[in-house]
């Protein structure tokens, strides 16, 4: 930190201590210091002779042959802040006669700069042969009090304007109380206390709070738990005095809490996780599902009259396309049949044709026996794309149809300059005959569909010693390697990663890449990361095989048994009012627990969110720093209203930009205790304590520099977060940011407008409304 920095602001100092040192005078000390010399760090403020204040920090030290060294930095207070600078000198000559330190400073002369060419004050150039002496006397008390008084002997340039200036102040941390710190009241009976923020000030000891007029604050009232001794002030950012006995051991700690409260606020939580899987480890059911039978789906089908597929609870089960889901990514539907996946039956327990065979498990005869049209005993190219032309058909459709009407809209979803040559009948709408016509041509659909053709052609194939024909015992249906654990091709994609290629070498050793390209004797294998190319070069006679796959192992587990609907359920029970009695809708009733299953259905998948996460708006793609991220956390958490909404908050710490799980809780609040971070600095806080949430607490900590107005300092500053891996909090000053660990958003909710396509289209927002009587059940505070 530049002294720049630390100067600007100290420039609020009270005038309090420098009116009562001044009107002490030289007097102040009557106790010399014997042998001991007042070696430490003092900040003073004064003003010279023509009128300029000025600010200043002096650090007193030992050289190493036993005598005494100064060095002072100042910088002038009538300059504004942006563009001061600090002035250093450094003492040659430095004696100690009883309670004072007489130093003489010196710095370089100026030459006097002519016309338009200077560029500081009129002054160029330093004037080698002259100096300027400047002449101080300190005089420093047994608590850490300093009168400076400074002569300029010479008056040379840039010094030329002044003679003479007096300044006052204290030893680091003397006559002040820091933050957080136990300390014992000096014989005068007082200590400043400087708040950089505001909050709610314990003050422990037989002492009271004054604020910087010097009158007494009447203490807020005493809370549950409160120790005996100690008084509540709610306090603002600025200075205080603490007053007591002389001795009197006093403590303040600086309180921030927000505690949702009421049932308004408060959010609600219930039987509303609902995990994915149908069945147990043991085989039986889980009888959590939404889709469970007679669940909030099922009944609300029967309420509605919806039938499969077009229903609620086929489209939960995967069940509403024409081939059950086509993909993994959840957007046809939550369902998993097991909780834990391996990857010989992921396709069953997935309930997705992982392979692109066209069939969802199924042994190899079967497969191969769809697949063998002329039933010659081999599957060729030409049988591969005319089994999956249907499948592929469907697939694109229900890519195309975004809102699920059964209808691709030419201008809505699909470009006219793309789907108007088909639209064969000029109704606006492409109908699956014309959507096949397109995925023929060699138009933006016919490339979409060549993509995904060739992907399931290269799956089918990828077991054959040759490509123009697959033989029986080269199929390997069902299983597929699905899981990309460690992101060995480093795309940053991991889960459901199923498009890369294992390359054998000699020697044993294999490569993953996205793609191979052969130019002569070389291979040029490339890895895509994030939108990066890495390319690697090697010679093609060093590939023995290669094959379509993630990472290669085939014994990857997937665990699913986290997979759930947190992410509705938390905002669910923060954006409506809880459902706390039944109610019977065309003859079907829906309990409390029914209602809150539908209101999470009709949540999950909303894209109006707003909030901090650990991107950095300003550089899309890429992570904020550490002190960045503290920053932007402390703001965000400081807004959260007792009396409105809550948060949402991914509640798993993680490094920052990590993938993997992600816990949905609704924040209760949070209670913080800032004190004096080390280094002397009051403006800069350490910050501990916990965040509550409907499924627990984290305990947090991270460190907080303020400028004068209050805010907190980013990038540059010594604000960071401090909660690292394997521990709830985080220790040491250099820890290495990769050991961080970081909530991955907050996120305050709003009203439900948009949803993606992860969101049950049958649970709509119109058919809520008619269940609930004419209106969806929203808090008064979400804004409309």
């Amino acid at each position: 930190m530049t002294p720049r920095f630390h100067f600007a602001r100290r420039a609020a100092r009270a005038l309090t201590l420098c009116l009562a040192l001044a009107a002490a005078g030289p007097g102040l000390a009557a106790t010399a210091w014997a042998d001991e010399p007042p070696l430490g760090t003092y900040e003073l403020r004064g003003s010279r002779n023509d009128g300029r204040r000025y600010e200043a920090q002096l650090v007193v030290k030992r050289r190493p042959s036993g005598g005494l060294r100064v060095d002072r930095s100042a910088e002038d207070l009538e300059v504004p802040v942006t563009r001061r600078q600090t002035v250093r000198w450094r003492s040659l000559e430095v004696r100690q006669a009883g309670r004072e330190l007489r130093v003489v400073y010196t710095l370089p002369a100026f030459r006097n700069a002519v016309g338009a060419a200077g560029r500081i004050r009129g002054l160029q150039g330093i004037d080698p042969p002259r100096n300027n002496r400047i002449e101080a006397t300190y005089r420093i008390d047994p608590e850490g009090r300093i009168r400076e008084v400074l002569t300029n002997a010479t008056r040379l340039a840039p010094e030329t304007e002044w003679t003479h200036a007096t300044a006052q102040g204290a030893r680091e941390g003397a006559l002040r109380l820091r933050l957080g710190y136990r300390e014992q009241l000096p014989s005068a009976g007082s200590l400043e206390l400087i708040l950089p923020c505001a909050g709610t000030l314990l003050v422990e000891g037989e002492v009271r709070l004054h604020d910087a007029q010097g009158g007494a604050l009447p203490s807020g009232p005493r809370v549950p738990g409160q120790a005996r001794g100690s008084a509540r002030y709610p306090a603002q950012r600025g200075r205080y005095t603490i007053r007591g006995a002389a001795g009197a051991q006093v403590r303040a700690l600086l309180l921030q809490e927000a505690q949702l409260a009421g049932t308004d606020a408060e959010p609600w939580d219930a039987p509303s996780y609902y995990p994915l899987f149908e069945f147990e480890r043991d085989g039986a059911r889980n009888l959590n599902t939404l889709y469970v039978h007679d669940g909030p789906l099922a009944r609300f089908d029967r309420a509605f009259a919806l039938r499969a597929p077009q229903s609620a609870v086929a489209w939960e089960r995967g069940e509403s396309g024409p081939g059950r889901r086509i993909g993994l990514p959840l957007e046809d539907g939550h369902y998993f049949r097991k909780p834990v996946i391996r990857e010989s039956h992921a396709e069953t327990d997935f309930g997705v044709d992982i392979d692109g065979d066209g069939r969802i498990g199924g042994s190899r005869d079967e497969v191969f026996r769809g697949l063998d049209r002329d039933r010659d005993g081999q599957v060729t190219p030409r049988e591969v794309e005319a089994s999956v032309e249907g499948r592929l058909r469907d697939a694109l459709y229900a890519l195309y149809d975004f809102d699920r009407d059964g209808r691709i809209e030419v201008g809505l979803e699909v470009s006219p300059q793309d789907a108007a040559p088909f639209d064969r009948d000029r109704d606006g709408v492409l109908s699956p005959a014309e959507l096949l016509a397109a995925m023929r041509s060699a138009g933006p659909v016919g490339r979409e569909a060549e993509h995904y053709r060739s992907q399931w052609r290269d799956a089918l194939l990828a077991g054959a010693q040759g490509r123009d024909q697959v033989r029986l015992h080269e199929l390997r249906p069902g299983g597929w390697d699905f899981v990309d654990d460690e992101d060995q091709d480093g795309d940053g994609v991991r889960d459901f990663e199923r498009w890369n290629l294992i390359v054998h070498l000699s020697g044993g050793s294999s490569r993953v890449a996205s793609s191979v390209h052969y130019e002569g004797p070389w291979a040029y294998l490339e890895t895509r990361n994030l939108g990066a190319k890495r390319v690697e070069q090697i010679p093609r006679s060093a590939i023995t095989a290669q094959r379509w796959g993630a990472d290669g192992d085939l014994d990857d587990e997937y665990h699913a048994e986290w997979w759930g609907h947190c992410n509705g359920a938390a905002l669910a029970g923060i954006l409506f009012e809880e459902p706390r009695e039944a109610l019977t809708f065309r003859g079907v009733r829906f309990e409390p627990e029914h209602l809150k299953g539908l209101l999470c259905e009709f949540a999950l998948g909303q894209t109006d969110l707003r909030g901090f996460a650990w991107e950095d708006p300003t550089r899309p793609g890429r992570h904020r720093s550490p002190s960045s991220y503290a920053q932007g956390f402390h703001e965000t958490l400081r807004t959260l209203d007792p009396q409105a909404l809550s948060f949402m908050i991914d509640a798993e710490l993680k490094a920052m930009g990590a993938g993997g799980e992600v816990w949905n809780y609704a924040l209760t609040g949070y209670a913080l205790e800032l004190r004096e971070a080390p280094g002397g600095d009051p403006q800069v806080l350490e910050v501990s304590g916990r965040l509550s949430h409907l499924g627990g607490a984290r305990a947090l900590r991270y460190r907080l520099e303020f400028d004068p107005a209050g805010k907190v300092e980013g990038e540059g500053s010594r604000t960071t977060w401090l909660v690292r891996k394997g521990s709830p909090v985080g220790l040491g000053e250099g820890a290495d940011p990769q050991s961080l660990r970081y909530f991955r958003y907050v996120t305050a909710p709003q009203r439900v407008r948009n949803h993606n396509r992860r969101a049950n289209p049958h649970v709509s927002a119109e058919r809520l409304s008619e269940l609930f009587g004419g209106r969806l059940p929203y808090r008064a505070a979400v804004a409309r």
